[in-house]
Parts: structure tokens; C-alpha cells; sequence
């Protein structure tokens, strides 16, 4: 940027810096996701991130943080797991779920760690979402291919790529109209087998 040679960020930003984005609104959509978890009556949810100083996982935590406030909760401190097969996310799951303040609700940064969590505590024997809901964010390929499909929040992959390259374009072309410019694309909540009520919730059938 210093050179002036054109950049265009997808889902990043750089405060000190003015540049183009091309991006969803991470906060609303993770606050979109935390009310729908709350709705089914979980109250213990917890937000896995990744790395705390991506911009990202900050606007996502904040949401979760805002859901949590206005329903009247107080939101837990993040667990910052970095990426996925770090292992850090399997080692803070089993340390929640032998807390005393067990949630029963995991909303993970991403898929991927989503994934990582639920793989390890079915391994364990715990039943998802019996025993703990969890979410992702992205739906990727795999999320609804699943064992158990995952709940997550769509983002629009291809439109994403696409915008930023014709803002790029128009960028390397010499026009810089309206820079800088900032493109919020929408997302969808897909919700699947993986959220469900919390376990003092859940209706056993009567004999």
C-alpha cells in the first residue's frame, strides 16, 4: 500500500489503514446466530475464536457479546483456539465440558474448528446436540455432508471473490472513485442437526 500498488482485502481490515474491503457484516451475523442459539433456551454458550487479533474474530466475538448482553446473559471470555489441528480447541472442549459451568453451546469462529470439536467429543461419547449444540461459520462444502450436519452462518464465497476483483480491477485501471469503498455482502443462517435445545430441554418420549 505504501507503493500504491492496489489492494483490495476480503473479510480483513486494517484500522490504521485506509483501504478497500470487500466483506460481510461479521458482527450481525454472528449476533444473528447467538439469538437463534439462545431461542432454543441455552443460556451457557461460549464463543471459540481463532486469533484474537484478526479483525474477523474480533467482530464476531463482539456480536456474540451483544446477543448475550441484550438477552439479559453475561457472555464468557473468548477461547482463542488459533486454527484448526492446533489442538488448542480440543483441549479447551474437554476442559469446559469437566467445568462446573459446562455450556451447552459451542459457537466456533469458523467450520473448521466447529468440525475439529464436534469430531473430538463424539469420540469421547458425547452426544451432539444432545449434550452440547455447536456452530460453525462459512459453510463449506462439507458442513451439511456431515454425520451430523452442521449449523452455520453462509457466507457468499463467489460473490465475495468476485466483487473485490472488479473493485480490484477498476482499481489497477486507475479509477478511484469513491475510495476508500467498503462492500457488505449479506449472509444466511443454515441451521441443521448440530444445535438443538439444551440437554434440560430436550423431551424424552413417554412409555
Amino acid at each position: 500500500m505504501r507503493r500504491h500498488v492496489p489492494v483490495v482485502l476480503i473479510n480483513r481490515q486494517f484500522k490504521k489503514h485506509p483501504h478497500d474491503v470487500v466483506q460481510v457484516d461479521n458482527y450481525l451475523a454472528m449476533r444473528r446466530l447467538v439469538e437463534y442459539v439462545l431461542g432454543l433456551g441455552h443460556e451457557q454458550a461460549v464463543f471459540f475464536g481463532g486469533h484474537s487479533y484478526v479483525s474477523t474474530c474480533r467482530d464476531r466475538y463482539r456480536g456474540y457479546c451483544a446477543a448475550m448482553k441484550a438477552a439479559g446473559l453475561r457472555p464468557r471470555p473468548a477461547v482463542y483456539c488459533g486454527t484448526a489441528r492446533e489442538g488448542k480447541a480440543l483441549v479447551a472442549s474437554d476442559q469446559l465440558m469437566r467445568s462446573a459451568r459446562r455450556p451447552t453451546a459451542v459457537l466456533c469462529y469458523n467450520d473448521d474448528l466447529a468440525v475439529e470439536v464436534m469430531h473430538h467429543l463424539m469420540c469421547q461419547g458425547f452426544s451432539i446436540p444432545g449434550d452440547l449444540s455447536i456452530t460453525g461459520f462459512d459453510d463449506i462444502d462439507m458442513a451439511p455432508l456431515l454425520s451430523i450436519p452442521l449449523t452455520t452462518v453462509q457466507q457468499p464465497t463467489y460473490l465475495l471473490g468476485q466483487k473485490a476483483a472488479e473493485l480490484l480491477l477498476r482499481r489497477i485501471n486507475g479509477s478511484m472513485e469513491g475510495y476508500p469503498q467498503s462492500v457488505v455482502l449479506d449472509t444466511n443462517l443454515m441451521i441443521r442437526a448440530s444445535s438443538g435445545p439444551p440437554p434440560d430441554r430436550v423431551k424424552t418420549p413417554t412409555s
